[in-house]
């Protein structure tokens, strides 16, 4: 038993070491200027490793998404749904613009690739999140009933999308977590009640 624990946190240890050397890459060179020898390289294994956690480069993207998920999860949840409704969108939001902010402008750009079909996707972690803040600030009334939760999603979803391909396309040149943050507060103003 205690060799299959070992084992697997060698592997999980691996797959995080890939994974990181990707990001690092990412940042430094470009999505399309690395390969993935030189992931194995910079992380230490070989490509085959690679292979074991990865079938292609794209799904570092895609674990990337899954990252944002669990940061979600595992950070950003316990500090929402304690107050005002519409406060708690606003910080949502904060937590995203850092989010964006800490994964930065090359790597943001894949993810608004026409070929990621993550944003897209209705059952991620962080949406679900989303969801259960509006709703919640739907039925304490601090959010309006005017439009549905998933209609006040979008409204929100897209606009910070937008503002995060904004900051992509201008390089970065400003506080893309002010920003979101900003544009989010300006539009709780017509989801009062």
């Amino acid at each position: 038993m205690k060799e299959n624990s070992k084992r697997r946190i060698q592997a999980e240890e691996t797959r995080d070491r890939i994974y990181k050397s990707a990001i690092y890459l990412m940042k430094t060179k470009g999505y399309e200027n690395f390969t993935v020898s030189e992931v194995c390289r910079n992380a230490g294994v070989s490509v085959g490793s690679f292979y074991s956690y990865f079938v292609t480069k794209y799904d570092i993207l895609v674990e990337i998404f899954k990252k944002a998920d669990d940061y979600f999860k595992d950070v950003v949840e316990e500090h929402l749904m304690k107050g005002n409704g519409l406060d708690d969108i606003v910080l949502y939001f904060r937590y995203y613009g850092m989010y964006i902010n800490m994964t930065g402008t090359d790597l943001q750009r894949q993810l608004f690739s026409p070929k990621s079909k993550m944003y897209a996707a209705q059952a991620r972690y962080m949406v679900e999140l989303l969801r259960k803040v509006v709703a919640r600030g739907q039925e304490i009334g601090d959010i309006t009933n005017d439009m549905t939760t998933d209609e006040i999603m979008d409204l929100l979803l897209i606009t910070a999308r937008g503002v995060s391909f904004d900051w992509c396309v201008k390089d970065g040149e400003y506080d893309v977590i002010s920003r979101i943050e900003d544009y989010t507060r300006k539009l709780t103003s017509i989801l009062k009640p």
